[in-house]
């Protein structure tokens, strides 16, 4: 499986808004508008990181980056390229182009429960450092804490 890495920036929020929606429908109370992305993508220090084949787009990862540190804004992989290796290529790229802007921490939040994304992400070196309470909105009322993990990079 031969993958290529795009970088997008706000002309790219209605592909990443849609793969968004995609990812974490039911997950969520909403998912990322179109504006939203645009908007964060159009902030100082952010950036996105999209995993493409064949002209599709498979995942990518939302970045916000800041004195040698990264924060994971957001992370998705399509639900037909789970399991596939795409997330750990995601991840290992966007290391890779963190290093070259001289970053050395990458910090995420991510819903605690979710175990297939915590399995990837402590595979790819990350440590739980802290919990958010009730960061996350589900469905209803539902709140969900949140992971803060860490990796140097």
């Amino acid at each position: 499986m031969q993958d290529d890495f795009t970088i997008l920036g706000p002309e790219g929020a209605p592909l990443l808004a849609e793969l968004h929606q995609l990812c974490f429908a039911g997950a969520i109370e909403q998912a990322w508008t179109v504006e939203a992305v645009a908007a964060l993508l159009c902030s100082p220090g952010t950036g996105s990181l999209v995993v493409m084949e064949e002209g599709q787009p498979l995942g990518f990862v939302l970045y916000r980056q800041v004195a040698g540190e990264a924060e994971i804004q957001t992370f998705c992989v399509a639900p037909e390229a789970r399991r596939c290796g795409v997330g750990r290529r995601l991840i290992n790229g966007f290391f890779t182009l963190m290093r070259e802007a001289g970053v050395e921490e990458v910090f995420l939040e991510v819903r605690e429960g979710n175990q297939p994304a915590i399995g990837l992400y402590t595979m790819c070196g990350f440590d739980t450092v802290g919990r958010r309470k009730d960061y996350y909105g589900g469905k209803g009322q539902i709140r969900y804490d949140a992971l803060v993990m860490k990796v140097r990079v």
